[in-house]
């Protein structure tokens, strides 16, 4: 079989809270999942055999070192990459996760040396021999990662991601807008330093101290997040990793599943040529690349599909999309391979 491995968000796991517990099953810890995500379907469905490494709340830079890494690490690579692409106007903060700025391989075939990593990257990067050991990557069966992300049986993965996810970093999900929030930070700062200690990392000596990192979060917060510096850098960053993967003979599709207006919005202000060439033609959702003319072939972004899968008939009750959403993004990836 061929196979095809999908990095993606709490969307792609099949995260959904419904009232009823039909096509659900749950796992330790009580979250809820759909027993027909979309990578099951196109395993079942197709001659690929998947794999499917998603983690809720997983950040931007946490997601593009996990899928660089795994790939640098096995002797087999996939055939297929499906990246659910974590948005560029989630809140990232690189004090945390220190090695994105030196460990994005852009159109290299090779990682950096260990040496160039940062702190928690070198740390990361050896735990994540035990995710491929763990999943059994060259083999045939369905693996849903989630299943198998949990503190008592990867204790120091669960730790160290959740320390970088999303979910962590913004203060529980709360939007915060553009103001001060150091000082909520702050526990933040505290209880990653406790987690970071328990997994024998000392990073508070090797790098930011707690004045530091409140001085830095400060001034992140009123003056960078979200802006066009900070996404265009995010935006650079998952061109050098397509072009990477592509390099190495791997064939990459994405999509972005965000009910976020704002990212809408700035994806769509962004179809300018260096995007549209790097970027938006791998892109399978929301975009859609039109043919009927030739020699006058573009990109448009699909509103009315969008908007059709934003209703709430397609959202369980958390938001997250529900079986119905999850059987027409199988069937657009499917149309893809």
């Amino acid at each position: 079989m061929k196979k095809l491995w999908v990095f993606g968000t709490s969307h792609s796991t099949g995260q959904c809270k419904l009232k009823e517990d039909i096509n659900i099953f749950k796992i330790p810890g009580g979250d809820q999942f759909l027993v027909n995500s979309f990578p099951k379907l196109i395993h079942d469905e197709t001659e690929y055999s998947v794999k499917n490494f998603s983690i809720p709340g997983i950040d931007h830079d946490m997601q593009l070192f996990f899928m660089v890494t795994l790939v640098g690490l096995v002797k087999e690579l996939p055939d297929v990459i499906i990246i659910e692409y974590r948005n560029v106007f989630e809140k990232t903060w690189p004090t945390f996760f220190d090695s994105i700025f030196n460990s994005i391989p852009g159109d290299s075939m090779k990682l950096p040396t260990s040496e160039g990593f940062g702190t928690i990257a070198r740390y990361f990067s050896t735990l994540c021999e035990e995710v491929a050991i763990r999943s059994d990557v060259n083999d045939d069966e369905y693996l849903f990662f989630r299943t198998i992300y949990q503190p008592a049986l990867m204790p120091k993965l669960h730790q160290i991601i959740n320390l970088n996810s999303s979910f962590f970093l913004s203060g529980a999900g709360v939007k915060e807008g553009l103001k001060d929030v150091s000082g909520k930070n702050s526990n933040n700062y505290r209880e990653a330093i406790k987690i970071l200690n328990t997994l024998g990392i000392r990073y508070d000596k090797e790098w930011l101290t707690q004045e530091q990192w409140l001085e830095f979060v400060r001034f992140y917060s009123m003056n960078i997040h979200c802006n066009s510096i900070d996404a265009f850098k995010k935006i650079m960053d998952f061109i050098g990793i397509i072009n990477f993967l592509k390099n190495l003979g791997i064939k990459v599709k994405w999509l972005t599943i965000d009910p976020m207006q704002s990212t809408r919005c700035y994806l769509r202000n962004l179809q300018n040529k260096l995007v549209e060439d790097a970027l938006l033609e791998d892109c399978i959702y929301p975009y859609s690349k039109h043919s009927d003319n030739q020699d006058e072939k573009y990109f448009e972004y699909d509103e009315k599909l969008f908007f059709q899968l934003a209703d709430k008939s397609f959202c369980c009750d958390c938001g997250h999309p529900n079986d119905k959403a999850h059987r027409i993004f199988a069937d657009i990836i499917k149309n893809e391979l």
